[in-house]
């Protein structure tokens, strides 16, 4: 008869392998803790589950604490009931699918016995390198965000977000490769980097997201354990496994693949919403609150967060940053939600007049360039901007098309010329644009009677004919 060999055996007490798991059940406790309102039934917050088959929503917290209650002494029993209770949460509501609560639980899945091990140390790998490679391929990552953490941890912002925003997509590829190729060092990396994201998370610099603090600890140190004592080549079903955690995240960039699981870990590169009311206010589509967790930004959650807390009339734009994704707008139905144009999301047909989402990360170019914007209030998009000549350069005017809600431009004293005005034309909201001491001519304003929203041209001391302004207000 063929004995298991003991490292296959579920581990017994007080071994290391035990106590990491104890550790690993622990990080999940408190994890569940700090987001206790997620796992109950709410009325502030919709519930978002995948099926709507009229269930009425469970309270899962409980449940969840007592499957853990069971791991210590039944370790696979309880492991694998609190997956499949997790799950089933997750179903009744998608805001529960948060990746931090996956990731613990493949810590503790990885103490059950040595090939276990394994299956999560290619997990780890590939989360590393995709964390990595998804701020390398993210312009959000490149720019505003990686501008904004270094603010935070005290550096000059303008002088080093670039070496930021490299140094740290480097590092979790480097920890990812090393992972597969060389795990001890892996080990090490795997310490310095989850420890050192505690601390940029802990009041000393952001003093946010305290539900993913847990799970950086443990991975600290079971990451750590794991790594160190794993075999060093992945054989057999390894390979599938370690080709199937590094392939799943590239469907992520064609949508078909949630990005928490996909390793978007603090890039920006996922789908935003903004809904547009009845009164006129804008509302983003936001978690954290009593969740304690951000809302799970997929384009079929926002669409399904609208149509739970939306009245008839109202619309929503989804500002999608890939490029393969065109963005979407739908206005609110007394029989649901309906997919409209963006020319119908404007316009207002049987809705409020829609306001699109502004890009973050083409305002933070725009103002890098010293342009100055304006909003009308705090929390609203901006509407107007201004351009000064000592840093303006025409190819800035290309980031206007992502400042949809645009009702003045301001250019005069620049160098604009005629054949910019082809970045302005298509705006969907500009009513007015100072051009005063600029080369512009009646090239430039012909151009500009293609606009179906401009009302005014401001044309002082430069070669435009009256004839040509004439034919602008003629077209009008």
């Amino acid at each position: 008869m063929n004995e298991v060999p003991i490292s296959e055996l579920p581990p017994k007490p007080w071994t290391i392998r035990y106590v990491l798991l104890l550790l690993s059940a622990s990080a999940q406790l408190i994890t569940l803790i700090i987001t206790w309102p997620l796992w109950n039934v709410r009325t502030e917050v919709p519930h978002l589950p995948v099926f709507d088959l009229g269930i009425p929503q469970l309270p899962f917290a409980w449940v969840l604490v007592g499957s853990l209650a069971i791991v210590p002494f039944r370790p696979k029993l309880g492991v694998w009931l609190h997956f499949a209770l997790m799950l089933t949460a997750c179903l009744f509501d998608q805001m529960r699918a948060q990746p931090q609560f996956l990731a613990i639980w493949i810590l503790m899945f990885a103490t059950l016995k040595h090939s276990s091990q394994n299956y999560a140390r290619w997990f780890l790998s590939s989360l590393w390198i995709w964390a990595g490679l998804h701020k390398a391929l993210s312009p959000e990552w490149n720019t505003f965000r990686a501008f904004k953490m270094t603010r935070n941890i005290g550096l000059d912002a303008e002088e080093w977000y670039v070496t930021v925003a490299i140094a740290v997509a480097v590092t979790e590829i480097i920890v990812g490769l090393l992972a597969w190729w060389k795990p001890k060092w892996g080990a090490i990396g795997c310490v310095m980097l989850h420890v050192g994201i505690v601390i940029y998370l802990s009041p000393l610099f952001m003093n946010w997201n305290f539900s993913v603090i847990p799970w950086n600890l443990a991975t600290a140190v079971v990451g750590c354990w794991i790594l160190w004592t794993c075999d060093f080549k992945p054989t057999g079903r390894h390979r599938w496994a370690f080709g199937a955690f590094m392939i799943a995240p590239t469907l992520f960039f064609v949508g078909w693949w949630d990005h928490g699981y996909a390793h978007v870990l603090y890039s920006g590169m996922m789908p935003q919403g903004l809904a547009t009311r009845n009164d006129g206010s804008l509302e983003k589509t936001v978690g954290w609150g009593a969740l304690a967790v951000p809302f799970p930004k997929e384009r079929r959650t926002l669409r399904q967060r609208f149509e739970a807390d939306s009245e008839v009339g109202e619309v929503l734009h989804i500002f999608d940053p890939r490029p393969a994704l065109p963005d979407l707008h739908f206005k609110k139905l007394a029989t649901g939600v309906e997919q409209i144009s963006r020319d119908e999301f404007f316009a207002g047909t049987e809705s409020v007049p829609g306001v699109e989402l502004d890009s973050e990360r083409h305002i933070f170019l725009l103002a890098l360039a010293g342009a100055k914007m304006r909003k009308r209030e705090k929390g609203a998009m901006i509407t107007g901007i201004i351009f000064e000549a000592p840093y303006f350069k025409s190819e800035q005017l290309q980031h206007l098309r992502f400042l949809p809600n645009l009702e003045e431009v301001q250019l005069s004293n620049t160098s604009v010329g005629d054949a910019d005005m082809k970045w302005l034309v298509d705006l969907p909201k500009l009513e007015a644009i100072g051009l005063n001491q600029t080369a512009i001519s009646d090239r430039g304003v012909d151009i500009l009677c293609e606009s179906d929203t401009l009302e005014e041209i401001q044309v002082d001391d430069t070669n435009v004919s009256d004839e040509a302004m004439q034919r602008f207000l003629d077209s009008r």
